[in-house]
């Protein structure tokens, strides 16, 4: 089933759990979500942040990017990846849900061979009915939320893998972040 409008939406992660314990993100997490596609983008915040420890799996503080196309069954989401940096972020399948406003991710992972229940929370950053478009051709994604759009292209092998974060200001698309590898 195709996404439901509510969860439609350019959103940015604010805090993440796991285990019950809140941890410091290491990362500016955007994800874009239109009725069926996704794009996601996660980039290093400055230096000086205190280094994760060794418990917390990489997925949750590393630099990524990744999309493809989600489907919805309530109260459940699946993301499958289909262009993706490094798969360092295991695609999702999570239940969704909003707490005061805040859009809650729950599910596992696992922690030194064990299942450890995680918590991340996202914020929406763009109208409750966005506008969004997008693109798949080949092996370059684009999706556009709003005013925000995240461009993929995999040219490997023999190429590159490049994720392109980008913010629309006075009708101009403008580069907010970028991961290459």
């Amino acid at each position: 089933m195709t996404v439901p409008p509510e969860l439609v939406g350019a959103w940015r992660r604010v805090g993440v759990t796991l285990g019950g314990r809140r941890l410091v993100d290491h990362c500016d997490v955007v994800w874009l979500q239109t009725p069926s596609w996704f794009a996601d983008v996660r980039l290093r915040l400055a230096p000086g942040r205190a280094a994760p420890t060794a418990d917390v799996p990489a997925w949750l503080y590393a630099e990524a990017a990744f999309g493809g196309v989600a489907a919805w069954s309530a109260p459940r989401m699946t993301w499958r990846h289909e262009l993706d940096l490094d798969g360092s972020v295991p695609p999702g399948c999570n239940d969704l849900c909003f707490d005061a406003g805040v859009l809650v991710e729950r599910g596992d992972t696992e922690v030194n061979g064990r299942p450890t229940p995680f918590r991340e929370e996202w914020l929406r950053m763009s109208a409750a009915d966005p506008t969004w478009s997008a693109r798949r051709a080949g092996s370059a994604l684009r999706v556009e939320v709003g005013r925000w759009a995240i461009e993929l292209l995999d040219e490997r092998p023999g190429g590159s893998f490049s994720a392109v974060r980008l913010e629309s200001a006075g009708g101009e698309w403008r580069e907010a972040g970028r991961l290459t590898g």
